[in-house]
């Protein structure tokens, strides 16, 4: 199909052109004007690598430093290079506090500067921008110690009267910092350079810092948002905009879960807008301000935290005593705090504390309040009050530390509280006492007042009076006690204690000292049984009256000093009893229980050593006096008991120490002997002994001679030994004689031998002469009755030796 042409376009075509005139002259302007080109480029792309890789000419960094001083900024720079986009990198820029370049500020290691070169050219200032781009930054705090920034960012405008910054952002340590504001440069003002040990104190801060701030963990960085308006030549006129956020972190295993600060400063008032922290439970809250150039302020505080976690985080006492609380209300606490820079540092702190419904340990507690007030060097409580259903406590206190080497504290208490409840609060010495302490009601009636020099248990002198009622101590019940009392030099003195159980009483003065554990008594007087209290003086004590039990609870005079350190190998103990019993005294000896009879003794006790005399007492229906001496170092321990007895009856006699019950008769001797506690082996010594009115039958060995010598002496069955003496020794578990001598009115017994009390054999001879003239006419043959008897006690077989 044919197309249609327009008429346009066909009277186009009909169109004559001229002939080109200069056929060649375009081309030849055309390559004219690429060589011109070229002759001007090239040179100035040479001069632009030259620039980009060796850097501007020293006159331009020298008009550089220039322009910036004139800003009223010292700086000092490496070389300066042309950027691909036409500004100038700076390197190894180092920026001074001080004209003087005595004071480094901030290093940073490549800086973009935009560079004005049209108005440069007409002699304007040179530089109107610079921009940093993930550099680092380097703020220098003493020789060896720098403050690091990462990953620096910053857009700075300049112009001609300072800065425009636009935009920095970094990271230092945790905190993600972001900052905006200007900066007018109007000279600098010429600090003192900083001291050596000034720069180290710098650097031993920021050190600090850092340590506490690597404790902190979180999941994103702390936000630091600054915004700011400054002269150089007034910084402390600046205005400031300070925010910190910090979510969802923990400081040294504590979970918060917020904490924000948010902070202004104008013409020298800083305000503290709130500062907000969240811990698990509850929150703290304060604002306040400060008056720079008049070096004061004033914060106000609210807290609902529970601080009782911090325990965690904490070591020692404090955290031990965070450990046992818990709160099932939070606890309250309000305060303001002024404080004073101008010449030193002083404040003034008042705060009340108001807590409900908490628990301490094992003990709970209906409400603490306080009030302090506080200077730094002074602290006053004038009320503290504890209630719990276990008694109250009031009380106040008051320190000053004006002269830190001899502070003065003075307390006042008022309590009724039970004072196991503060087990785990002062210290280990107080905490032993406390573990000994049972109380079934209310605590005792304590009013005291106290007076230290130091913060230590033993520091305290304390003054008072206590009246309990039912109470234990070392699981020993008393149904009350009273008595003044004074605590000094860790020493809890009582001097006119009365403790009274059921059925007695004991009164006189007690010692307690915490810090050497050692116990003083002194004219204590009672009449106790004594096993039962005995636990109260501790230490070995119990152990050193449990051979004595008495029938009757004895009258007892106690005075001296009782070492509590059993681990110590001497002991400084010095004790005496004086004891009067009204009934018996079982008293175990030799494996065997002697029944002492109203015994009136004294006993003493020092170092590991006891010492016994007995002044009276009856005993197997006589009287015996006495001593011994023992060393109580040993489980069987070595002893020296010298002892008389006086018409005591020999049956009594032989049942209790032999098991033999056919004897009869009144004995009187004395002994000297020595050994180890139930060792009868070990026992050694000599003595004497005499019997009285006693049967021949009824003196057990001799009973099995009936049979020989009834024959030849008449009425020998029912004959009465009118004396029977003896002086023996003892070694080895043997008692030996040489001369048994037992006299009637018609014969005599003499004899010689062993017996072995431990394995009871007897070896014994003995020769039965008449007395009067039939005993002088069978003389010559006295010799025909001499017997040998062999065997137990009570079972001798008698042999007759000549026959």
């Amino acid at each position: 199909m044919p197309t249609l042409e327009s008429p346009t376009s066909k009277a186009a075509r009909q169109v004559v052109r001229p002939k080109a005139r200069w056929p060649r002259l375009g081309g030849f302007f055309r390559r004219l004007g690429m060589v011109l080109a070229g002759l001007i480029l090239v040179p100035l792309l040479a001069v632009y690598l030259w620039l980009q890789w060796y850097g501007l000419p020293a006159q331009a960094k020298t008009m550089l430093l220039e322009e910036m001083e004139r800003r009223g900024v010292s700086l000092t720079l490496g070389n300066l290079y042309l950027d691909v986009t036409g500004g100038v990198l700076a390197d190894r820029v180092t920026v001074f506090r001080d004209t003087e370049r005595q004071d480094v500020w901030v290093q940073v290691d490549r800086v973009r500067l935009g560079i004005a070169w049209v108005s440069w050219w007409k002699g304007q200032p040179l530089l109107e921008s610079a921009r940093v781009s993930n550099a680092q930054l380097s703020l220098p705090l003493s020789p060896d110690t720098n403050i690091e920034l990462r990953q620096v960012n910053a857009d700075v405008e300049v112009g001609p009267d300072g800065l425009d910054v636009r935009s920095v952002s970094a990271r230092l340590l945790n905190f993600d910092i972001r900052m905006q504001g200007k900066v007018h440069l109007d000279g600098l003002p010429k600090p003192k350079p900083p001291s050596l040990e000034e720069q180290q104190a710098r650097a031993k801060l920021w050190r600090q810092v850092e340590s506490g701030l690597s404790e902190i963990n979180t999941t994103q960085p702390i936000l630091l948002q600054v915004a700011f308006d400054l002269k150089t030549s007034q910084p402390e006129a600046a205005t400031v905009d300070l925010g910190i956020l910090c979510e969802a972190f923990a400081f040294r295993g504590i979970q918060f879960r917020e904490a924000s600060l948010n902070a202004t400063l104008r013409e020298g008032l800083a305000r503290l807008e709130e500062l907000r922290i969240l811990p698990g439970r509850g929150q703290v809250t304060a604002y306040g301000q400060a008056l720079l150039p008049e070096k004061n302020g004033e914060v106000q505080f609210e807290s609902s935290a529970d601080f009782s976690n911090l325990a965690i985080a904490l070591d020692g006492q404090v955290a031990d005593l965070l450990g046992q609380l818990t709160f099932r209300s939070l606890p309250r606490a309000t305060g303001r705090l002024r404080f004073d820079w101008t010449d030193g540092f002083a404040y003034d702190l008042q705060a009340d504390v108001d807590w409900r419904a908490f628990r301490l340990g094992a003990n709970d507690f209906e409400r603490l309040r306080l009030a302090l007030g506080s200077d730094g060097k002074r602290v006053i409580v004038p009320e503290f009050t504890l209630l719990s259903e276990r008694g109250g406590l009031l009380a106040e206190f008051f320190l000053d530390r004006t002269d830190p080497e001899s502070p003065i504290i003075k307390a006042k208490l008022d309590s009724d509280i039970d004072p196991t409840v503060f087990k785990g609060v002062f210290g280990e010495g107080l905490d032993k006492f406390l573990a000994s302490v049972q109380i079934p009601g209310r605590g005792p009636k304590i009013v005291a007042e106290a007076t230290s020099s130091g913060f230590k248990t033993e520091d305290w002198k304390i003054e008072g009076r206590l009246d309990a009622d039912a109470f234990f101590y070392k699981r020993v019940g008393f149904t009350g006690a009273k008595a003044d009392f004074s605590f000094a030099d860790s020493t809890l003195v009582l001097p006119d204690m009365l403790a009274t159980r059921e059925v007695w009483q004991a009164s006189g003065g007690i010692e307690f000292n915490f810090k050497e554990r050692w116990a003083r008594l002194t004219d204590l007087k009672t009449t106790v049984a004594v096993q039962e209290v005995a636990p109260v003086l501790g230490g070995r004590f119990p152990t050193y009256v449990e051979p004595y039990r008495f029938q009757e609870p004895p009258s007892l005079v106690v005075n001296g000093l009782v070492d509590l350190q059993d681990e110590k190998e001497d002991l400084n103990t010095d004790l005496t009893v004086n004891i009067d019993a009204p009934g018996s005294m079982l008293w175990k000896l030799f494996g065997v229980d002697f029944d002492f009879v109203k015994p009136q003794a004294d006993v003493s006790f020092k170092n590991r050593d006891m010492k016994v005399v007995m002044k009276r007492s009856g005993l197997f229906g006589g009287t015996m006096t006495g001593k011994l001496d023992m060393s109580l170092r040993e489980k069987d321990p070595p002893y020296q008991t010298t002892f008389k007895l006086n018409n005591v009856n020999f049956k009594d006699f032989m049942k209790t120490c032999f098991q033999e019950e056919s004897s009869s008769g009144r004995m009187s001797g004395s002994a000297n002997l020595k050994g180890r506690l139930n060792q009868l082996r070990t026992i050694s010594g000599q003595g004497d002994v005499k019997i009285r009115d006693g049967y021949l039958l009824s003196i057990p060995f001799l009973g099995g001679l009936s049979a020989f010598l009834g024959e030849i002496i008449p009425d020998w069955g029912s004959a009465r030994a009118s004396e029977a003496d003896s002086n023996f020794s003892v070694s080895r578990g043997k008692i030996r004689t040489n001369n048994l001598d037992i006299y009637s009115v018609t014969f005599t017994l003499i004899g010689e031998g062993d017996y072995d009390f431990v394995d009871d054999k007897l070896d014994l001879k003995v020769r039965a002469n008449v007395r009067g003239l039939p005993g002088a006419l069978l003389f010559p043959v006295s010799k025909l009755f001499e017997y040998h008897g062999t065997g137990g006690l009570g079972k001798t077989k008698w042999e007759p030796v000549n026959f």
